[in-house]
């Protein structure tokens, strides 16, 4: 982390600071495991400070000096390597690695609280996004993990779980998700704390990635653990339009989808914030290349759309 005249590694006990002019010594810690995440900055009542996440602890340290300000366990094997998340003042730990889970810590001069403590996001690497009120993460393990959620902040509850989307990266532009996942495929989906709406998908490169998408001028850069960089013009992004068919059939609405791709009908009886989608389509049968099904329409208004999953 470059922060003034300064160059901050996670290294040692609780980090270590150099000029980042010449390479001098500005301050050190006692030697000790480092952690695997990048020291943060926040505001210590009015002091730069850093939070260090080491194996065992999450420290505070003063950015000037590196004068240890609080501490807070949290213990895994030895990798505590996402890193902490400022929310509301206050700070959100988290760990896959022999699952320890989550907790959002309050500081109160050199003491901490535990606001709440769960297990409903276990983030290996990246740390996920904060959006409002609720945290977008990928909750598992590089090799194991295969789950986006999202979860209250205020609340730790989780709000949606997205499966078969393995160890994701995520960023966020225009409240919408951009998420990477390990094997290559972009997603861009809303960022909605009601469930995954998923807007588009497209395998983007190969390789095993675990590097954040970086957006910039209208760019997204993605890389693989080779170290290959692709640049995606996102302004070129086209979401394409979801085929769905409807005849009339005496009484009936006849809807056909194409039965390539992962479709799901849904129905509501009001637009806006009051919607409430429910699958109707669940009875559908394939005929040839196309899955058809009928549905009696209500006696009042009702909405139709078809999904991707």
């Amino acid at each position: 982390l470059i922060h003034g005249d300064k160059v901050v590694y996670n290294v040692g006990s609780r980090g270590i600071a150099l000029s980042k002019t010449n390479g001098s010594l500005k301050w050190k810690t006692a030697s000790g495991t480092p952690g695997y995440a990048t020291p943060v900055r926040y505001d210590h009542r009015g002091t730069e400070a850093f939070i260090m996440f080491g194996p065992s602890y999450a420290y505070g340290v003063n950015a000037a000096t590196g004068k240890q300000l609080w501490s807070k366990s949290f213990k895994s094997s030895d990798i505590n390597a996402a890193d902490p998340v400022l929310y509301d003042g206050k700070i959100f730990l988290s760990s896959s690695n022999f699952n320890p889970g989550c907790e959002l810590i309050e500081l109160s001069g050199t003491s901490t609280s535990s606001k709440w403590k769960n297990r409903n996001m276990r983030i290996y690497l990246n740390a996920g996004v904060v959006i409002g009120d609720y945290l977008y993460g990928a909750d598992g393990t590089t090799n194991r993990g295969n789950t986006v959620r999202c979860i209250n902040m205020e609340t730790g509850e989780t709000e949606w779980t997205k499966n078969s989307i393995p160890c994701a990266s995520i960023t966020a532009a225009d409240a919408k998700l951009i998420i990477l996942s390990r094997t290559g495929d972009l997603y861009i989906a809303e960022a909605s704390p009601s469930r995954f709406i998923q807007l588009a998908k497209a395998k983007v490169i190969t390789g095993t990635c675990v590097t954040v998408p970086v957006l910039a001028n209208r760019s997204l850069y993605v890389r693989n653990s080779r170290g290959t960089l692709y640049k995606l013009q996102m302004s070129e992004m086209v979401i394409e339009t979801q085929p769905l068919a409807v005849n009339f059939a005496g009484s009936d609405l006849e809807f056909s989808w194409p039965a390539k791709g992962n479709f799901a009908l849904e129905s509501t009886d009001a637009l806006g914030q009051t919607a409430n989608w429910s699958e109707v389509g669940s009875a559908a049968a394939k005929e040839d290349d196309r899955y058809i099904v009928r549905v009696r329409p209500s006696a009042g208004q009702q909405f139709f759309r078809l999904r991707s999953e």
